[in-house]
């Protein structure tokens, strides 16, 4: 129950703090989207707060499936795990969509937004979940980064039937090259991301479930903004996770993959 609190707590004050940034931040002017029902009623504050507390609390709690195996003090085991994840934020923030009118307003200043509130989120981790120093290596060696291209294969195959059959909003047909180098970003970041997860927590579950919830939340704030298909957005983050999770599973089982504790 201590660890409750001081988890939901963690998450109140990252999202007060996320809170106060977005006020400072540059407002965009696209039209292609229509905004959201909590939008147009004035109830987006109250519906950001209440996903935003819950989503890092969520994400906060996470860090104790994998903190017993994150080298170094308390402090920068938390910033890792931030800043792990902040890799993960970052990158989808990148992906071409028609919608986007301005690298600086729709993509740099969201992960600046977001890799602060994170990096917050760590450290705050760091100072209520206190720990001895742990010295011991958390890398991921050379094999395992020859193997990882598995996932990230996959990964571009699942968008590309996304794009291509499924036809889930995307700047496919306009930016073909620039959306396929982004899927090919976005794969190998979240495969080298899960793995390192996965080597912290000793399990493939774990590096999955964290990766797991991690998009289920990125992509939920999107519907609180604009009038975006609830479809669309569950094709997209359920076969993106399936993608990433059977490359990870496939390459758990090779003898070279993240020794395992």
């Amino acid at each position: 129950m201590k660890n409750f609190f001081k988890i939901l707590l963690i998450g109140l004050i990252t999202t007060i703090f996320r809170i106060v940034i977005q006020l400072l931040m540059p407002s965009s002017t696209q039209t292609v989207l229509s905004p959201s029902q909590f939008v147009k009623d004035g109830t987006l504050p109250l519906a950001f707060s209440a996903l935003a507390i819950v989503a890092y609390s969520v994400i906060a709690a996470m860090f104790l499936l994998v903190k017993s195996g994150i080298s170094g003090t308390s402090m920068k085991q938390g910033l890792k795990y931030a800043v792990s994840l902040s890799f993960l934020w970052s990158v989808y923030l990148f992906e071409p969509l028609p919608h986007s009118i301005s690298i600086l307003k729709d993509s740099i200043a969201y992960v600046l937004t977001d890799s602060i509130s994170l990096i917050l989120m760590g450290l705050l981790l760091g100072v209520f979940f206190k720990s001895e120093e742990k010295i011991h290596g958390d890398r991921i060696n050379n094999q395992t980064l020859l193997l990882l291209f598995v996932p990230t294969i996959l990964f571009v195959l699942g968008r590309l039937i996304q794009y291509k059959v499924l036809g889930i909003y995307s700047s496919f047909d306009g930016e073909p090259l620039k959306t396929i180098l982004w899927c090919i970003t976005v794969g190998v970041v979240s495969s080298l991301v899960v793995s390192w997860l996965v080597k912290q927590g000793g399990s493939v579950s774990k590096g999955l479930f964290i990766y797991a919830m991690n998009l289920f939340f990125f992509n939920s704030f999107m519907l609180l903004v604009f009038d975006f298909s609830v479809v669309d957005l569950t094709l997209r983050t359920g076969i993106d996770i399936v993608a990433i999770s059977i490359g990870i599973i496939v390459i758990s089982r090779n003898k070279n993959f993240i020794e395992m504790r």
